[in-house]
Parts: structure tokens; sequence; C-alpha cells
């Protein structure tokens, strides 16, 4: 009886690493173009953007509060593509992973992702400014630009986002070192951004430069419902100087 109850643990045991095993190879996968970039990578950062917001006034307050320095305020949807992000990555198996600030980001990190444009963030102006100089981001009118293509997402009359436009700048600045932005005309696009670069299929243009560490620049659509974005898809996938 023992013996039975032991193979029968033990088989439990066999069966769930299995399972495990199998489910890690399948998020591997489907997140194969970013496992090419993180799989092997010592040091990964995620840079955060911010609204630089010192101080807000508090719902039926009289009177500001003050915001600590390391609270960063952002737009919900960036937020929202920062967990995505962290949980894509913990998926296959990065367990370390730096979220740092535009004031303390250094360009040193094997795999870096900066969140947001350069509105909000100073280190995501610095590499676009330094490796895709022919796009721009006009504020506040809020028109993006790349080379003779402009984007200018819908507002309606009543001031209502109803589409955006997200980007994915991504470069290879060393032979060591891939850096992603990933921005929007709105905040909307960047959480789209992601969207599409974790919905990537394997035979997708995006998964392919990826995997060969190529830079280019994607261009990513959707609409706008409320705060849900929707039929998102990249729309667009050029190699830097085209």
């Amino acid at each position: 009886m023992l013996v039975n109850l032991g193979s029968g643990v033990l088989l439990s045991v066999m069966g769930a690493i299995a399972a495990l095993l199998a489910d890690r190879f399948r998020r591997r996968r489907r997140l194969g173009h970013l496992y090419a970039l993180a799989g092997k990578a010592r040091r990964i950062q995620i840079v955060v953007p911010s609204l630089n917001v010192s101080e807000f006034t508090p719902q039926g307050a009289q009177s500001v509060a003050r915001v600590p320095t390391n609270i960063r305020v952002m737009p919900m949807a960036e937020g929202g593509a920062i967990a995505q992000l962290m949980s894509a990555l913990h998926s296959i198996g990065k367990e370390n992973i730096e979220l740092v600030s535009q004031e303390t980001y250094q360009n040193d990190a094997d795999f870096t992702i900066s969140i947001g444009g350069p509105s909000l963030n100073s280190a995501s102006a610095g590499i676009l400014r330094d490796g895709f100089p022919r796009f721009s981001i006009k504020y506040p009118e809020h028109i993006a630009s790349y080379g003779t293509t402009t984007f200018s997402p819908e507002i309606t009359s009543d001031g209502e986002l109803r589409e955006d436009y997200g980007f994915l700048a991504c470069s290879r600045p060393r032979p060591d070192r891939y850096c992603i932005v990933v921005c929007g005309v709105w905040a909307a696009g960047t959480q789209m951004a992601v969207s599409a670069l974790l919905a990537a299929e394997r035979k997708s243009e995006i998964t392919k430069r990826m995997i060969k560490r190529e830079t280019f620049f994607a261009v990513v659509h959707g609409e706008v419902r409320g705060l849900v974005q929707e039929a998102v898809q990249t729309v667009e996938v050029r190699s830097v100087g085209a």
C-alpha cells in the first residue's frame, strides 16, 4: 500500500512538472520574439513615464497635498501597459526586472523598454532623437509624424478620444543592447502598442525583425471606446530611414 501511495505521489509530481514545463514552452513559443531579446539579458529595465505632478487637491479638500518624489503619476493606460509587459516577462521566466525613472535611466542595460512619449519620458525623448530623427510628436496639438506621414487621432466635438496611434521604435545602439520605445499620440496608443507587441504572431514582420534584433519602426492603430482599446492592429512596419 505504501508503495502504491508513493508511486501515486511520484506520478502526480511528475505530471505537475510536465504540465509546468509544457506551459512554459507554450508561453516561450508564443512570446518567442520577446524571449529572443530578454532570455539571456542580464539586466532588463523598464523606464516609467511621469506627469511630474508634485501636488494635487484631494476631492472634498480645500488645500493641496504633496506627492512623494518616488510616487509616479501617469495616465492609466500607460500603467496598464507596464503591467502587461511585466506579466509577459515574468511568464518567460524573467523575474529581476528593474523599474526605473527617467531621472535614473542609464543606457547600459542589455534590454531597455521605455514607456511613454517625449512629453512624459525624457529617456524616450533621447532615444527617439538619436535613433529616429524623422519621428516627432507635436505638443500640445498631439499630432505625430514620421517623415511626411502624419498621425492625428480623431477627437469628438465633446472632447472624447475615438482612436489612437501607437508606436514601437526598436533599435540596437550597440551589438549587446536592444531598446524599444513604446509610445502613442495619447496614452491609449501606448497600451495599444504594447498589446500589438505581445500579440505579434510568429510569422509577423515585428516578430521576424525582433528575433534578428533589427532597428525598425512600427505603427499601431486602434479604436477607443470609453477606457477600452479595441480593434488594435499593426498597420505599418518600416526600416529606419525608409
